[in-house]
């Protein structure tokens, strides 16, 4: 549509008139209004009292930070508000002011299993401005769309809002807002209207919770794994799935696995392991068997580590087999590293693994 082209405009339209003609039903009985679904909380000690309420009742929930930029470190950096779905019944929306600071930090660790779209960003403000990670993460809508379908530009919670809730976009007139100025690193989401940007975080928020939800429907359950020793389960099948991820650190990122025994002792079929640049852009996702983690495992290699006493077990992602090749040593090489850097299409988005 967006391409004023005549054919793919027919094409759009045919595929349109079958889809509708397929439908059995009305997607709803009456339009819904999202926006009735956000409350705007001004008052941090009103905002305090019910987040509160939320983490004493307990249940999942979905929260979301809206910031001044998008790393966490260095002067100036700023979380402007946070918005919490609980439990799908309310979402609240409010500015990061006085006791809703000290109340959502309560809630951030308390146990209540959390959902967010791409969770490392909010993980990460988490860990720079309240000094603990998030506890007890529960889905990332945004991995869950990967693992669903691996296709680009698909996997953001505006996206999949629209695809899977008919949400309208609610985010056009706020995205210029959001983009870096030229100046530097800062965005310039001070100039909204408070109660413009409140109502965005809120529908975030919002999204993330209902999303998670009908991707969990379609057939994906998750299991802690400090629990059942695996992330993702995929009942019809009974695969069972271990998500790591990896932040490039200057040329490599690093999947870790304890001392072994993640591997050894674990009861996962396959893992996913995702690796994202450092503004949280996701780079590729690889898939292995269990199997083939098995050499890691068996061969700790502690002065590669950022963890040597805990983690020395390690899979090393580079750009490129020449890379690797540089920066390990022969005898510390894995057999299954090489294979990955020299034949990647083996592993990087290869889905049909699992299934």
């Amino acid at each position: 549509m967006r391409n004023q082209d005549n054919v793919l405009d027919r094409i759009f339209r045919q595929h349109l008139k079958l889809a509708i003609e397929k439908s059995k039903s009305k997607p709803w009985e009456e339009i819904p209004n999202y926006k009735k679904e956000i409350e705007i909380i001004i008052r941090p000690s009103q905002a305090a009292k019910l987040i509160r309420e939320f983490t004493r009742r307990g249940g999942a929930s979905a929260f979301d930070y809206e910031t001044n930029c998008l790393k966490p470190e260095g002067e100036g950096t700023e979380i402007v508000s946070c918005s919490i779905c609980w439990r799908g019944k309310r979402t609240i929306s409010y500015p990061w002011q006085g006791e809703a600071i000290e109340a959502t930090d309560e809630f951030t660790k308390s146990s209540l299993p959390k959902i967010a779209s791409n969770l490392n960003f909010e993980n990460r403000w988490t860990i720079v401005k309240l000094g603990h990670k998030v506890r007890h993460w529960y889905w990332d809508t945004m991995l869950g769309a990967h693992v669903l379908d691996n296709r680009p530009d698909i996997t953001s919670i505006k996206f999949q809002s629209f695809v899977h809730l008919g949400m309208p976009a609610y985010n056009k007139h706020i995205e210029p807002y959001l983009k870096t100025t030229k100046e530097g690193k800062f965005n310039r989401i001070r100039e909204l209207d408070l109660r413009d940007e409140l109502e965005y975080g809120g529908f975030d928020s919002y999204s993330e919770y209902w999303v998670a939800n009908e991707l969990m429907k379609i057939g994906h359950d998750v299991e802690m794994i400090n629990r059942r020793g695996y992330d993702l389960l995929l009942p019809e099948k009974n695969i069972r799935i271990e998500v790591k991820s990896g932040k490039y650190s200057g040329r490599s990122a690093a999947a870790s696995f304890g001392k072994g025994f993640q591997i050894t002792g674990a009861k996962f079929d396959f893992c996913v392991f995702t690796t994202y640049d450092i503004d949280f852009t996701i780079k590729e996702a690889m898939v292995f068997s269990r199997e083939e983690l098995s050499e890691v495992a068996n061969k700790p290699r502690s002065h590669l580590a950022a963890h040597p006493t805990t983690n020395p077990c390690l899979l090393l992602r580079y750009d490129s087999i020449d890379e690797y090749l540089q920066d390990i040593e022969e005898s510390y090489r894995l057999e299954i590293e090489i294979d990955l850097h020299k034949y990647p299409e083996k592993y990087v988005g290869k889905w049909s693994k699992i299934q």
